[in-house]
């Protein structure tokens, strides 16, 4: 589910959307296109009223945010997560998934060994790893 707020001529300025199962949601994406003062709150608020979780839950990013946010909107910190990687794929980030053993076994235009792990192989290949660092799972609950 998603939902969004527009300005007085009718552009949308921000989106906030959820995933939802058994009366828990994952809060997965809040964007605005400008600076939207309240604008998370009053998404949230909406969230809550129309679908009446029984928890919400989200994560903030340690590169880019202290969570401040969440927990001015009742969240509490819940746990957090350790750094994780992402592999330098032709100077660009992607995604770990993308390279498990299974793609250099498929893909003709990798080196592959089946002797070797994923982390050989993809050092194998040349793939650099970035780390990130980590993040945060916020909660927050209605009795």
């Amino acid at each position: 589910r998603s939902f969004g707020l527009v300005d007085a001529t009718g552009s949308l300025v921000a989106v906030m959307s959820f995933s939802l199962q058994n009366g828990i949601a994952v809060l997965d994406r809040f964007a605005t296109s400008v600076s939207v003062p309240g604008g998370f709150s009053k998404l949230l608020k909406h969230f809550e009223i129309v679908c009446n979780p029984r928890r919400v839950v989200t994560f903030s990013d340690c590169e880019v945010s202290d969570g401040f946010l969440y927990e001015q909107n009742g969240f509490r910190f819940d746990r957090f997560i350790r750094p994780d990687y992402k592999y330098v794929v032709n100077g660009k980030r992607e995604h770990k998934f993308g390279f498990r053993k299974i793609r250099f076994e498929r893909d003709p235009d990798l080196l592959f060994d089946s002797s070797a792990t994923e982390n050989e192989l993809a050092k194998l290949n040349g793939l650099g790893k970035v780390w990130d660092s980590g993040k945060v799972r916020w909660v927050k609950t209605f009795d």
